[in-house]
């Protein structure tokens, strides 16, 4: 046998041995954050930073006999015109500018005003955007801008907001749509928002309350029924 094809040889049974031990290593996970469903139908989220338990439709309703939203519904107060909504910041204005799908559908923009967060003194603008919505939270003070999922139910103490949104697209691995997306937001001063907890629901939410400074109270339907279930979303310290 020649030197050429013994060499030839010792290579390939080489490269045969390492790619069978390779094979037979362990496949590394991929780093996806998974919402696993229990019994009762809902997800429940691997966040640490929060729990989710059933409560009573009575324990919800006592909950919410005393809280007060401050979110205070105005949606005259300022209107869009010629395609720009105009908010006065002090000495400014802010404006945003509408587009109806130009050049593309994906560039459309549709902005409306919805209220006023007294205690954060904050505006709430709402923004349809193609295939999406979210809500603009314009900062009276510093003209600081930040976006959530949805309407903002603000805590007792002023330090958090809890945001929903339902969600019908194939957003989610192991959850097919439509999903229930919650979110609880930090408030650190007037200038910093930190999201700290966001999870995908197997259900529709009907109307939330926030029942002590860390924990919101929420009434939500099932999927294609009319039963209704009640939930304590508690932030964890």
């Amino acid at each position: 046998m020649s030197k050429t094809i013994f060499f030839a040889i010792t290579a390939i049974t080489c490269l045969l041995s390492a790619c069978a031990q390779e094979s037979r290593k362990p496949m590394q996970s991929v780093n996806r954050r998974s919402v696993p469903v229990d019994v009762a139908g809902t997800a429940s989220s691997d966040n640490p930073t929060a729990a989710l338990l059933p409560i009573s439709e009575d324990e919800f309703l006592r909950a919410g006999r005393s809280y007060k939203n401050q979110l205070a519904k105005d949606s005259l107060r300022f209107t869009v015109r010629n395609g720009v909504l105009a908010v006065p910041i002090h000495q400014d204005t802010i404006r945003f500018t509408d587009n109806a799908g130009v050049p593309y559908d994906e560039n459309e923009k549709q902005h409306s005003y919805y209220g006023f967060l007294k205690g954060l003194r904050k505006h709430v603008i709402l923004l349809n955007e193609y295939e999406s919505q979210s809500v603009l939270l314009l900062d009276q003070r510093n003209a600081k801008i930040d976006t959530i999922s949805g309407l903002p139910l603000v805590s007792p103490n002023g330090k958090f907001i809890f945001a929903s949104y339902q969600n019908g697209y194939e957003t989610y691995e192991h959850m097919p749509p439509p999903t229930e997306d919650i979110e609880v937001w930090a408030l650190k001063g007037s200038d910093k928002m930190k999201l700290i907890f966001s999870a995908p629901y197997k259900w529709i939410l009907q109307d939330a309350h926030w029942d002590t400074n860390n924990s919101v109270c929420i009434r939500a339907g099932k999927e294609n029924t009319s039963e209704q279930v009640f939930w304590r979303l508690t932030l964890q310290r």
